[in-house]
Parts: structure tokens; C-alpha cells; sequence
């Protein structure tokens, strides 16, 4: 998905969303040692600067949707707006000590 991409997404559900609507952007992540962390984040902007910087630990290769499935991106209507081939159900190359403090 392209930065453009990206800032669509967010912009409409920052549009979209009203006050007394709940939504928490949040992110799990897997460090190196295989241990599963939820991260939070006060907005959309703040999740989408961590995504830039996440995908730097990424292992570089493309997802095998035969093995995995496909990796899809929805709007706020349900509708399917594309597909990220960029594997991302593995670790991070990142240890854990090491991805607390990225988080924080």
C-alpha cells in the first residue's frame, strides 16, 4: 500500500468516525524472541508513522498467499481496496527490550 494509500485510509476514518464512536488504533507485533505484543496509539497519524518504521524490521520478502492467505486492505464499507504483498506474519527482526522502547 503507497503513503497516499495510507493517508486516504486514515483521513476517512478520521472523517468517518464520530465522537461517541470507540475506535483504538492498535497493532500486534511479534519481536525476534517470539513474543507477542499489542501496541495502542493516540491516532491514526501516530499508527501510521509507526507502520514506516515497523516495516524496517520486516524480513524483506513477499507473502505466499498459498501458504498464508492474502493480506487485505478493506475500507469502512467492507469493500477490499487492495492487497499488501509484503509478508508480515512473521517476527520482527527487532528483540523484545528493543521493540518496548521503539513502542514507547
Amino acid at each position: 500500500m503507497s503513503s497516499f494509500s495510507r493517508q486516504r485510509y486514515g483521513d476517512e476514518i478520521n472523517m468517518k468516525h464520530k465522537v461517541e464512536d470507540i475506535f483504538i488504533p492498535g497493532v500486534e507485533l511479534t519481536s525476534r524472541e517470539e513474543v507477542h505484543l499489542l501496541a495502542y496509539f493516540p491516532n491514526i497519524e501516530a499508527i501510521l508513522k509507526m507502520e514506516k518504521v515497523i516495516d524496517n524490521y520486516l524480513p524483506g520478502k513477499k507473502n505466499d498467499s498459498r501458504v498464508f492467505g492474502n493480506q487485505l486492505y478493506y475500507d469502512l464499507n467492507g469493500e477490499i481496496i487492495g492487497i499488501d504483498d509484503t509478508l508480515r506474519q512473521v517476527a520482527l527482526n527487532i528483540g523484545l527490550d528493543n521493540l518496548v522502547d521503539l513502542v514507547h
